[in-house]
């Protein structure tokens, strides 16, 4: 598996759900502008304060994914790993994970892979492993196969 590769799709889904809630904000906006348009009284407040709130929790998604953006462009993902940390792309018995964003599980080149915060549970368990090394999560035993 090409890292370099992986890196690039994993910008490529951060960068499409921005663009995805981007445009989710327009409609919600479009939609209340035309709301303004054609009504009056009480359906028109209702409305407004509905489309203001889903406008609110779109740009809480959107503030979200454009922080993870930063991380994924600060984080050094090429370098040398002895032990998973930031970065790390790690096999474990359990299945692939990426030490970066919270994305949740992709499939990439057939292989399913779990894009993971390192402050996520399995996260915190796997930051400062090395290979070979073995540890419990949630009661089951869980080897380290490989870091890159």
């Amino acid at each position: 598996m090409n890292k370099k590769n992986l890196v690039s799709a994993v910008v490529d889904i951060l960068e499409n759900k921005i663009a995805e809630i981007e445009k989710a904000i327009e409609n919600v906006q479009a939609s209340v502008n035309e709301e303004t348009k054609s009504s009056m009284g009480d359906k028109y407040e209702v409305g407004r304060v509905m489309a203001q709130n889903e406008r609110e929790m779109l740009e809480v998604q959107l503030g979200e994914h454009k922080r993870e953006m930063e991380i994924l462009n600060t984080v050094n993902f090429f370098q040398n790993f002895d032990e998973v940390r930031l970065g790390a792309l790690t096999e474990t018995s359990m299945g692939k994970f990426l030490i970066g964003v919270s994305l949740g599980k992709i499939t990439f080149e057939g292989e399913s892979i779990m894009l993971i915060s390192p402050n996520s549970p399995i996260g915190k368990e796997l930051i400062g492993k090395t290979l070979n090394q073995s540890f419990d999560f949630k009661g089951k035993p869980v080897k380290i196969f490989s870091v890159i």
